[in-house]
C-alpha cells in the first residue's frame, strides 16, 4: 500500500481526500487509513481507495497518516507514514494605520498587522465600505489610498487576511472621515469696480492683458 493524498509534509484544512493505492495478485479485500495510529473512517473495500476526512475533528498541528491494505488471503501490509499539518485556525489581523476616527486626505497609506502560526499569511485585502481598495501579499501589509477618489464623508475600512490554506479573518472596522478641500473658482465682477469700491478698471486687468495694451499704445 502507498499513500498518495495528501502529500507528505502537506498542510491541510477543512475536508480533504485521503487516498492510497494497493495491489495484490490475489486481489485487495480492504484498505484502512490510520491517523496517529487510530483508525480514520471505515475500511474501503473497492478501488479507488479514498475517504473524505473532516480535518476539524483533529487538533491543529502535526499528525501522521498511513494506510493498511488487506488482500483476499488476509495478508496485511502497511504503507509508510506521512506527516501532515492540520491548520483550521484563521490568521490574526488588525488595521494599524490610519487609526480609528482619523481624518484623512490626499494619498493616505493603509497598513495592517497579520500573522498565522501554521501556514503563514498569503494576502491581506483592504475594503472601503465593502468594496475592494487593494491587496498586499507580503509583510508589511500596506497599500496607498488616493482619497480624492472618495467622497468627503465618513467611511468604514476593513482588512481581510487569508492564510496559506484559505482560512480567512476580517478585522475590526476602522471609521474614517475623508476631507479633501476643494477650492471654488474666484469670480470678479468688473462692473462693481466703478461703484462704491472706487477701484479703477486697471485693477481688474490681468498683467498679460496690460502688457498687450501698452504695446499697442506705443
Amino acid at each position: 500500500a502507498t499513500m498518495t493524498v495528501p502529500a507528505n509534509l502537506a498542510t491541510v484544512s477543512s475536508t480533504v481526500p485521503v487516498t492510497a493505492t494497493a495491489t495484490s495478485t490475489v486481489g485487495i479485500s480492504s484498505v484502512q487509513f490510520y491517523l496517529d495510529g487510530s483508525p480514520l473512517g471505515s475500511a474501503v473495500t473497492s478501488s479507488p481507495y479514498t475517504i473524505s476526512w473532516n480535518t476539524g475533528t483533529a487538533s491543529d498541528g502535526s499528525h501522521t497518516l498511513y494506510s493498511q491494505a488487506t488482500d483476499n488471503n488476509s495478508n496485511i501490509v502497511s504503507s509508510s507514514e506521512i506527516t501532515i499539518t492540520v491548520d483550521n485556525t484563521p490568521p490574526a489581523v488588525s488595521i494599524v494605520s490610519p487609526t480609528d476616527e482619523a481624518t484623512v486626505s490626499g494619498t493616505t497609506p493603509i497598513a495592517a498587522s497579520s500573522s498565522d502560526a501554521l501556514s503563514g499569511v498569503s494576502s491581506v485585502a483592504f475594503y472601503l465600505d465593502g468594496s475592494l481598495l487593494g491587496e498586499s501579499t507580503s509583510s508589511p501589509y500596506s497599500i496607498n489610498w488616493d482619497t480624492t477618489q472618495t467622497s468627503n464623508a465618513s467611511h468604514n475600512l476593513t482588512a481581510i487576511a487569508t492564510d496559506g490554506v484559505g482560512n480567512a479573518t476580517t478585522s475590526q472596522a476602522v471609521s474614517l472621515t475623508v476631507d479633501n478641500v476643494t477650492t471654488p473658482p474666484i469670480v470678479i465682477d468688473v462692473a462693481a469696480g466703478y461703484g462704491g469700491a472706487g477701484l479703477p478698471q486697471s485693477a481688474f486687468i490681468l498683467p498679460s492683458a496690460a502688457t498687450t495694451t501698452a504695446g499697442q499704445a506705443s
